[in-house]
């Protein structure tokens, strides 16, 4: 009987261990991720739904670095371990689910020449694992959402030829509402260039942050502070001032406790708004 009840409890306990690791969280961001002591999959393993690429193209090859280009190609250290696993697995998570990951890639060399790098690279060796829009506009999911930051050439992509693998982060609070969700879906803002250099925001400060919320839902698209506290206090300021879940993406450098936190407020695959922000989430 004694064991019976034991083995029932630790079924149970084992289920609860099983969903609570079968989330990936939409509202967090792995910054610098190459930086992680197993860049990729430290976040993978966490359920984080985004992480930065810094890409630099040294003579052809694009590279991983943060100010400097290292001895790691962006291929080696990301896109052939995601094709791999995608092969192998048929999805990118440590559990049965084809939701997509959003890589930013931060181009840290001349932003044309770079992107032009990185969107041959795709399309002639992982365009099957990239979502993408199509020349009538329509967007299709797969596996890995590329999204731009760093030295942007806004105009080549706004106006290249289809396929669109690749989208935009929104650098300026002045546009986050005046481009699609689909080619935009999500603006990243020095938080100290917003707010000032504090840890938790003041009153007025909080009603900046709920304009900038509520545009940014009223756009579909998500919104990241980077260079932001890294708190349960002001993660608490976040949360709250969105509510819905749908809008803010905490910027983390720690992603265990980032993990944690959004377990702790409840996240899961049915309650992060991908609805509203399909090409973010879905």
């Amino acid at each position: 009987m004694v064991y019976a009840i034991f083995c029932s409890v630790l079924l149970v306990v084992s289920f609860e261990i099983m969903l609570c690791g079968n989330v990936v969280f939409y509202g967090a961001h792995s910054h610098n991720d190459y930086q992680q002591k197993v860049p990729l999959w430290s976040a993978v393993n966490e359920g984080i739904g985004s992480v930065e690429a810094d890409i630099h193209l040294v003579q052809g090859t694009l590279f991983i670095g943060h100010d400097d280009p290292s001895n790691i190609t962006l291929a080696s250290e990301y896109l052939d371990p995601l094709k791999n696993k995608i092969l192998e697995d048929g999805h990118i998570w440590n559990f049965d689910s084809i939701q997509p990951l959003n890589i930013l890639f931060d181009l840290k060399t001349y932003g044309l020449s770079t992107y032009k790098a990185l969107y041959s690279l795709i399309h002639a060796n992982y365009s099957d694992m990239f979502s993408y829009v199509d020349c009538d506009g329509i967007f299709h999911q797969s596996f890995l959402h590329c999204i731009i930051t760093g030295n942007q050439p806004i105009l080549h992509m706004e106006h290249e030829q289809a396929p669109h693998y690749c989208s935009l982060d929104n650098s300026k609070p002045s546009k986050i509402d005046s481009r699609n969700d689909t080619f935009s879906p999500i603006s990243s803002f020095h938080f100290t260039s917003i707010f000032g250099n504090v840890q938790i925001l003041n009153q007025c400060q909080l009603i900046k942050l709920q304009e900038m919320i509520q545009e940014s839902r009223s756009s579909n698209k998500r919104l990241r502070f980077w260079g932001a506290p890294e708190t349960t206090e002001f993660w608490d300021q976040l949360l709250e001032a969105d509510g819905e879940r749908n809008v803010i993406v905490l910027n983390a450098d720690n992603l265990p406790n980032v993990h944690d936190y959004l377990m702790s407020k409840g996240y899961n695959n049915s309650n992060q708004g991908c609805q509203q922000t399909p090409s973010w989430c879905m």
